[in-house]
């Protein structure tokens, strides 16, 4: 989708406190971004620190991600919203437990 924002990650709350993702995306092939988030919650919010690489090599601002993060039915919930419905995303977490 490129207009809502979509769930592409989500961590068990009851079992895990923080996290950090790495996460790189591309969209159509051609643009590429690479991020890590750390994230940590209390058991309702979620707080999220995100350190990324953006550029005209890298993406540009019309194949940009917007990421969100919340809790819902017992889960962080990483979200991305994405300029085009080609958008490819990989990655690898290190969850930490409560």
């Amino acid at each position: 989708s490129t207009s809502n924002a979509e769930a592409i990650y989500t961590i068990p709350i009851a079992t895990y406190r923080s996290a950090e993702v790495t996460l790189q995306m591309t969209n159509n092939g051609a643009n590429y971004r690479i991020m890590k988030i750390l994230l940590i919650h209390d058991g309702t919010n979620v707080t999220a620190s995100e350190n990324y690489l953006t550029g005209g090599e890298v993406q540009t601002a019309n194949t940009n991600t917007v990421m969100s993060y919340d809790i819902s039915g017992g889960n962080i919930r990483i979200k991305a919203t994405v300029s085009t419905a080609t958008t490819v995303f990989r990655g690898t977490a290190m969850l930490y437990k409560v």
